[in-house]
């Protein structure tokens, strides 16, 4: 069993964990939370560009809606941290 790639992956690992609870810290936990549902869009245009995936018409429907709820739990966040 080959384990080169242990170090990269424990490391990219480490790391985005790290990103992310800045970003919690940052922005708060209800819009942090509210990435999550990006990571399927990501995971999506990923396979799009690097493996030449389709994508169709009803995943470019749901990327504009999880999108447009990802905006809606940041604006709501904002208006709550306002007040």
């Amino acid at each position: 069993m080959d384990l080169g790639h242990l170090p990269r992956g424990l490391f990219s690992t480490v790391l985005t964990y790290v990103w992310f609870a800045r970003g919690i810290d940052r922005i708060g936990p209800t819009a942090a939370a509210s990435y999550v549902f990006l990571v399927p869009v990501f995971g999506v245009l990923s396979g799009w560009v690097l493996l030449g995936e389709s994508i169709g018409a009803s995943m470019l429907v749901g990327f504009v809606l999880i999108v447009i709820g990802v905006r809606q739990v940041q604006r709501e966040s904002e208006r709550l941290t306002v007040n």
